[in-house]
């Protein structure tokens, strides 16, 4: 039996489909350049994960089934001007998820409060970022609450405050 169907063999075994896609590649750059046996591994078992958490991400967006995709690059700053890209930026780094905390943009219609709402679950959906517990299943749509003021404003707070 040769190497490449032994990678083969064992790379459908593990139900490592990148293994075997880049095993070969990266074994010829790895004597090019020198790698030893543990760089080689390495970088194979990366791909591997790599690949993984592409194909994850984009099935758990699937199966989240937003109405569209929508991300944080999208969206125009500079057609709505009271959104701080700050303060998307922070919300875009998912800490209130590791705290449990609840995110509401209000506003009036057309502000893009739903987009960034989808935008920021995409992101969580990608980086393989679970809800905390308990899951937001109360249908409630905070992001479409009209403002008094008529701008935007942002609250947060815990899965066990006041319901929506």
């Amino acid at each position: 039996m040769s190497t490449s169907s032994d990678v083969a063999y064992l790379s459908r075994a593990l139900k490592a489909p990148r293994v075997r896609e880049v095993a070969s590649r990266l074994a010829e750059r790895a004597r090019e350049e020198g790698w030893d046996y543990e760089a080689y591994l390495a970088a194979v078992l990366a791909e591997e994960v790599s690949g993984r958490e592409t194909h994850g991400g984009q099935a758990r967006v699937k199966a989240a089934r937003f109405p569209q995709v929508k991300t944080l690059d999208d969206f125009d700053f500079t057609f709505q001007r009271s959104v701080k890209r700050e303060l998307v930026s922070h919300l875009a780094q998912l800490d209130f998820l590791a705290e449990a905390k609840n995110v509401i943009f209000l506003g009036p219609p057309g502000t893009g409060k739903t987009h960034l709402s989808i935008a920021l679950a995409v992101q969580a959906a990608r980086r393989a970022t679970g809800w905390p517990s308990p899951p937001p299943t109360s249908g409630c749509s905070s992001w479409e609450l009209p403002s008094a003021q008529g701008g935007w404003r942002l609250s947060s707070s815990g899965w066990g405050g006041s319901p929506c």
